[in-house]
């Protein structure tokens, strides 16, 4: 058998595989010996027919195709395998000659896992400040745990700051209403941050049955690029008013809390804030340290089916993230004015980022050693068991090896990962 290798760009790989006659014949016994358990052949019974027999009473080409199938499969990924040739797609096969007792002969073209050459990925040097709060970090959220516990009580008198305003408002552009701008029973509450300044101090005064009508200019960093930075007119009528009653800070409200004292109250949520913080600045050096590793290494050519696919992720995520907070993804794309396709173009490069960090924190496991242990596997599968116990359908896919291979991908990740914080980053 001669196999002749072709370097192809964006990591694709092309091999040309000849077989000797002599060598498909082999393939072709195999080919008619299955044929012979399929097909039934007059006065044998059912895969008990001599093989010569058999021959005379199936056409060359089936026989050929039959043998042709099993030739490739028993070649070409022994091959792989041997050579450590990852692909990410099923290859693409072309047959260049085929025939009875004659050389066969195709070419299979292979779309492979890029390669990397690690650079530098350790001693990389980032400082990481020790996390402190300031006094009024955990002043405001107090008053926002006040807030959360208000008392609201409906009156019949003009509005003041902090009262609570249940409003229908009417926005319009140029006496045209805009669209999403119309809003029945808003909620306001005057002097908190209003996603439009000045709202708050035009309705200061106004009373149930009131209608207002003004103009306000949007910010220009609004997220609606056609409203930013334009004078809006506003119609809003007060439909009811509520005092807002905020409790003290005393013993109640503490215990109320579940601690004994103020002192308490403060240093746990100082620890919270601690905790928060130190999550947030995690997240930013991993980034920070796999932008160095990808500097620091060299990649072959990604694949534009990879990077497809990572795309394709990313715009599920987006999808996901909008509608989560009640959005619709039509809308953000129209805030933005850009298509999805030109919002996929510029995440092409996010996109290839994110493969390249994936492709370097699977290098530096392998060249470290780390990998997630079975038992860590398994700790992470029984707690999804117990979470969707009723659901025979969720416990069936947790079972597949698919999915138990994505949860050690992941562990392993994350050890990646943890290691690699542990290596680049000191505190000052």
């Amino acid at each position: 058998m001669d196999i002749q290798k072709k370097q192809l760009p964006k990591s694709q790989l092309e091999l040309s595989i000849e077989l000797t006659s002599e060598e498909f014949n082999s393939y072709v016994d195999k080919a008619v010996e299955e044929i012979s358990k399929e097909k039934q052949i007059s006065g044998f019974r059912k895969g008990h027919a001599p093989l010569n027999i058999v021959r005379q009473n199936v056409d060359d080409s089936i026989i050929a195709e039959r043998a042709a199938s099993i030739a490739m499969d028993k070649t070409l990924f022994p091959f792989l395998e041997k050579e450590k040739i990852q692909i990410i797609a099923r290859p693409q096969v072309e047959i260049k000659k085929l025939a009875l007792n004659n050389p066969f002969s195709y070419k299979a073209l292979l779309t492979c896992l890029p390669k990397i050459k690690l650079g530098k990925y350790q001693q990389l040097n980032f400082k990481q400040e020790k996390i402190k709060n300031k006094e009024s970090e955990i002043d405001k959220v107090i008053e926002d745990l006040r807030k959360m516990r208000v008392k609201e009580i409906l009156v019949n008198r003009e509005l003041k700051q902090g009262d609570k305003a249940v409003v229908d408002m009417e926005m319009f552009l140029d006496k045209v209403p805009i669209e999403g701008g119309q809003g029945k029973n808003t909620t306001i509450i005057l002097g908190d941050k209003l996603f439009i300044p000045g709202l708050d101090e035009k309705l200061l005064g106004a009373k149930k049955g009131e209608t207002r009508e003004f103009a306000l200019a949007f910010p220009s960093n609004h997220y609606n690029k056609n409203l930013a930075g334009k004078m809006v007119e506003f119609r809003v009528k007060i439909k009811e008013v509520y005092e807002r009653q905020l409790p003290e800070i005393n013993q109640e409200f503490i215990k109320g809390l579940g601690f004994n004292s103020l002192e308490e109250l403060r240093k746990q949520l100082d620890r919270n804030l601690i905790d928060e913080k130190r999550q947030k600045q995690d997240q930013t050096y991993e980034v920070l340290i796999l932008k160095k590793i990808i500097e620091n290494s060299e990649f072959t050519e990604l694949p534009d089916m990879l990077v497809e696919s990572e795309l394709n992720k990313m715009i599920e995520e987006l999808k996901y993230n909008v509608t989560k907070q009640q959005g619709k993804f039509e809308d953000y794309l129209t805030s933005i004015k850009k298509t999805e396709e030109d919002l996929r173009k510029d995440l092409i490069p996010q996109a290839e980022e994110r493969i390249k960090s994936a492709l370097a924190i699977r290098e530096i496991g392998k060249a470290q050693n780390i990998k997630a242990s079975q038992e860590e596997v398994q700790r992470e599968i029984d707690k999804l068991k117990d979470i969707y116990k009723a659901s025979q359908e969720v416990l069936d896919k947790i079972n597949t090896k698919e999915y138990q291979d994505n949860f050690f991908n992941l562990i392993t990740n994350r050890k990646v990962i943890e290691w690699l914080k542990k290596e680049n980053i000191s505190f000052e």
